[in-house]
């Protein structure tokens, strides 16, 4: 059995100039900052209380951990 490919390979970046040069005038940069792991251990008290609280909120406990870091350490602007 052989399986259809639904995309070309290729991407859209590579057929379009055009959209490279519109990508980097927004100053998005194109590649994505690596990232490092960071364990912690936490109580289970304060890991039930956090993981409630995102669940009612419907968000990922490494989106507050990560927002809770950036507010104590800010980056260099």
């Amino acid at each position: 059995m052989s399986k259809d490919v639904s995309f070309r390979g290729t991407p859209p970046s590579k057929e379009n100039p055009r959209a490279t040069e519109a990508f980097k005038a927004l100053g998005l940069s194109p590649k994505p900052e690596k990232t490092k792991r960071l364990t912690v251990d936490v109580p289970v008290s304060l890991h039930s209380r956090v993981k409630l609280e995102c669940c009612r909120n419907d968000v990922a406990i490494a989106d507050v951990v990560r927002r809770l870091l950036e507010s104590e350490f800010p980056g260099q602007t």
